[in-house]
């Protein structure tokens, strides 16, 4: 009996031995995979909790510790949870038992995981594998006797998926339409888990995809550029499974919250109609999972069901802000919403990790009003402290500083603990100094900034970058020619890389080596790399785009200090109008090594970068005393003013560069508390900002009234009509305010169907629309012959124009103009927007903004540009700066902002200066004429 007790004592201590150890295996982090299909991603250890979405098997999620049953996990830069019995250390296939194929012609099946490894040998497209693990962009597999690593682009996991199945043949245009193929997919900026996004897409959203880069497709998506992993895209048609929407009796319901978004779709991510003010009626027709089916406006969309109350709501009711001392406060819940406005519906900033501290100025409902980082917003009361909050991450005095390496190619050093503003990227094997921690970031010093790295991407361990050398075949270096439009002359032999700048067709360079998909060249003074498809050993034709060389001088002095001489001078990581490190104020001292062309080379707070020349003295500058972060406003009593213009920006910072909360119309009343600058400071509905002085008045704005909805027109049987007067708008309303399609020069023959108040609506070239009546005869009209025959061209003299002295008064906010390109000959008509120091205009249309962009030779970029700008009968020289920037007011022209038009004299808005390069560009447009 006590040999059995001793035995029964001894397996209990034996498991218990082996429970420990298995506890102590289980280190964190470590890479997991989903072990089945449809595996709920979820915000928090319960299976109460709310899903991000599904995970389905195979998919690879980074395990940092755990809580109750489930794994906390990160993928795609989000944290949550998934149950741990889903979860496996053991590589899992996404799809079978780890047999795949080879989808593209010719891949090296490597002996490390690097493109810089030795190759066993290459695979044909179809080839079978074995995968049996991942690494990095690579997966480990066997093949035959040998086991390597294959680029996991070139394999796919379904047999018939060759390099064509998997890349369909573009369209004539190039394009191809893809579907998004799981729920909730990140639109990035760049193709990197972490880097920006621009949003989510929902399951089954349709993108146009433009190609691919490593593991990414390049997709546009309503107007926006940007990428989306390749295994969350099908080209395949993916319809979503909705919720059925219960449909019952209309009924009238209010919304109950301030600025409720009113959806097209029932998500949270999905696109919307426009936000609704509280109080406002509508009608709802159903419900739908937590949303209510509405109509309203003549739009039917969905609300979400906190938002709105069958009670009517009055707008009145509406909390006003109560302020109050400034007080300290601090965030006391994990990524909170640092909101645009005090709704849970409104847009955030940003997401604001736990101990953030901010500044309270006053409360509204449930929400303080707070400042944080140079912006307004909103915290929820509950998600603020105002006793200092430690984050359970360590500080940085938990350990003493360490010596740190960059352990991934391209890594974001950012300026706060979050995926949100960056200092810089850094390269593989880039040293650090850590200092502290927090959360899954550590706090690093580099090149005299402070900033942050993903615990992820750091090691130390010393790492040595891959070094990218040319072929064993080295040889004399000769000439090659660009033979595409706008090559990237990359600084490394991979797409990831940074560019030097682009190359235009027919370019020279120099040819010293190779790689495996790259030549290694040197162009300007730079060395770097061209793909090899785009660059031929055989001269090239350029095209008429001409790209300037500049060449690089010797240094014809020694190391001497300079002093920036501009507001804001950009510290540039190229000698060209490119990539930059920062923005250098007024009086910055910097150390002068060199110059390149137009830029002196500098180095500033260990960075090596280029400032231009015109922007740099040698003498000592005095800066101008700074205001933080803007000029503080002159307050005084509140007075009432009225927006005495149409659409005017109620901007949150008194800068027309600023972000604003939105257009108010003609006529809205607004309360001025103060002024800065060309702005008043102003209150409306709730928020304080800055409105142009200009487009103010102390005087009451009675606005021209609206039309109700267009009546509806009286149809009858399908008449002829012709325009009776020279250039006739042929409107998209039955108004005299509404846009346009075209004007219709005299004669033009027309369709009418119908007629409404003072308006015929006609039916011209594929388009319904609407002529004033006085403007059209049902008799044949002949045309005058100055709208049929052209005047010669010796008609217009180009004439020099002097900005501030004839220019500026000389064009108004809304008259068109008409622009061509001295070089291609591309004409294109503009609306002007507005001109201060330079005239700023937007393409008319999107045909407008095509010929445009042919001018560029189909990419628009910082080159500035001669051209012709027909105005009034006049035609003046002029340059252009063709990258789109700032506001906009036509939405549907393809470009996303407006472009500026120098003449001479004319200055930038950002230094209030001079550019020499806009002035030479004038002067050669002299020598063109209409």
């Amino acid at each position: 009996m006590k040999r059995l007790i001793s035995a029964m004592m001894a397996l209990c201590l034996l498991f218990a031995c082996l429970e420990t150890l298995a506890q102590a295996a289980e280190t964190y982090p470590f890479t997991g995979y989903v072990t089945m299909d449809k595996v709920y991603f979820r915000s928090g250890p319960s299976t109460q909790s709310a899903s991000y979405g599904q995970l389905s098997r195979g998919t690879s999620v980074r395990v940092t510790g755990e809580k109750g049953g489930f794994y906390a996990v990160t993928y795609q830069s989000r944290s949550g949870y998934i149950l741990k019995s889903l979860v496996t250390r053991n590589f899992i296939p996404p799809v079978g038992d780890g047999t795949a194929y080879i989808c593209k012609d010719k891949v090296y099946f490597r002996k490390t995981a690097s493109p810089d490894s030795a190759s066993f040998c290459q695979l044909d497209q179809g080839t079978k594998v074995t995968v049996t693990g991942e690494t990095g962009n690579y997966y480990a597999v066997k093949y035959g006797k040998d086991a390597g690593y294959i680029r996991k682009d070139c394999i796919s996991f379904t047999k018939d998926m060759t390099a064509a199945a998997a890349n369909p043949a573009p369209a004539a245009n190039g394009r191809r339409t893809g579907y998004i193929s799981q729920p909730n997919v990140y639109f990035r900026k760049t193709p990197s888990a972490n880097g920006e996004y621009w949003g989510q897409l929902a399951l089954g959203t349709q993108v146009t995809v433009t190609g691919e880069s490593g593991n990414y497709y390049s997709v546009t998506y309503n107007g926006k550029n940007g990428y989306i992993r390749k295994d969350c895209l099908s080209f395949t048609k993916v319809t979503p499974a909705a919720a059925a929407p219960t449909a019952y009796a209309r009924r009238t319901g209010y919304i109950s919250q301030p600025n409720v978004y009113f959806r097209k779709t029932p998500s949270a991510n999905g696109e919307y109609w426009g936000q609704l003010a509280l109080g406002t009626q509508v009608t709802v027709t159903g419900e739908t999972g937590n949303y209510y089916n509405v109509t309203y406006g003549g739009k039917n969309g969905y609300i979400r069901k906190d938002c709105l109350s069958f009670v009517k709501v009055t707008a009145a009711a509406a909390p006003t802000m109560t302020a109050f001392a400034r007080r300290t406060g601090y965030i006391c819940q994990p990524d909170v919403n640092f909101r645009q406005s005090p709704s849970p519906e409104s847009g955030a900033h940003c997401q604001l990790p736990l101990g953030t501290q901010v500044t309270v100025t006053g409360e509204i409902g449930n929400y303080y009003c707070v400042t944080w980082g140079g912006l307004n917003g909103y915290i929820r009361k509950d998600c603020i402290s105002f006793a200092k909050v430690t984050p359970g991450a360590p500080t940085a005095t938990a350990f003493i500083t360490r010596t740190g390496y960059i352990s991934q190619p391209n890594v974001y050093f950012r300026k706060t603990p979050s995926a949100g503003d960056y200092w810089t990227q850094l390269a593989l094997g880039t040293q650090v100094t850590v200092t502290g921690e927090t959360g899954n970031y550590y706090i690093v010093i580099w090149g005299g900034l402070n900033g942050f790295i993903r615990k992820d991407c750091i090691s130390f361990a010393q790492v040595t970058p891959a070094v990218v050398t040319p072929t064993p075949t080295q040889y004399v270096a000769r000439d090659g020619y660009i033979c595409k439009d706008s090559v990237n002359f990359r600084q490394m032999p991979s797409p990831e890389s940074a560019a030097h700048c682009q190359l235009a067709m027919g370019t020279k360079v120099t040819v010293i080596g190779e790689t495996e998909d790259y030549y290694k060249v040197t162009w300007g003074g730079l060395t770097g790399y061209i793909r090899k498809d785009c660059l031929s050993f055989a001269k090239v034709t350029p095209g008429p785009v001409v790209t300037a060389t500049p060449k690089p001088t010797a240094t014809p002095y020694g190391i001497q200090d300079g002093y920036i001489s501009q507001d804001n001078v950009y510290f540039r990581k190229t000698p060209s109008a490119g990539d930059y490190w920062m923005q250098l104020p007024l009086g910055t001292k910097v150390t002068v090594t060199g110059q390149n062309g137009n830029y002196y080379s500098v180095t500033y707070s260990g960075l090596n970068g280029y400032i231009r020349k015109d922007c740099l003295s040698f003498t000592k500058v005095t800066p101008r005393p700074t205001q933080s972060p803007a000029p503080a406003p002159t307050e005084y009593g509140p007075r009432i003013a009225y927006v005495s213009q149409v659409n005017v920006y109620f901007r949150k910072a008194a800068s027309t560069d600023s972000d604003y909360y939105c257009q108010l119309a003609l006529g809205t009343q607004v309360t001025v508390i103060g002024e800065t600058g060309r702005f008043y400071q102003v209150q409306y509905d709730g928020k304080i900002g800055f409105i142009m002085q200009n487009c103010l008045s102390f005087t009451k704005v009675t606005p021209k009234p609206t039309q109700s909805p267009t009546p509806v027109p009286t149809e009858y049987a399908p008449k002829t009509g012709y325009i009776s007067q020279e250039s006739v708008y042929f409107r998209k309303e039955a108004s005299q305010e509404s846009d346009y399609y075209a004007q219709l020069a005299q004669g033009t023959q027309v369709t009418v169907v119908g007629e409404t108040g003072n308006f015929y609506k006609v039916y011209y070239s594929g388009y319904t629309g609407y002529i004033r009546k006085d403007c059209l005869s049902f008799n044949p009209v002949t045309p005058k012959a100055s709208v049929t025959t052209p005047p010669p061209a010796t008609t217009y003299v180009t004439e020099n124009l002097d900005w501030f002295s004839k220019g500026k008064g000389l064009f108004a906010s809304g008259d068109t103009i008409q622009v061509k390109d001295c070089k291609t000959g591309y004409v294109w008509t503009c609306r002007v927007m507005y001109g201060s120091n330079h005239l700023d205009v937007e393409p008319l249309t999107a045909a407008d903004t095509a010929a445009m962009i042919s001018a560029y030779g189909g990419n628009i970029t910082y080159v500035r540009r001669p051209v012709l700008v027909k105005y009034n009968g006049h035609v003046y020289a002029g340059s252009i700066y063709g990258v789109p920037h700032g506001d906009q007011t036509i939405i549907d022209n393809n470009f996303d902002g407006q472009f500026c038009i120098h003449f001479t004299g004319s200055k930038t808005h950002g230094t209030d200066r001079v550019d020499p390069d806009h002035q030479a560009a004038i002067q050669e447009a002299m020598n063109y004429t209409w």
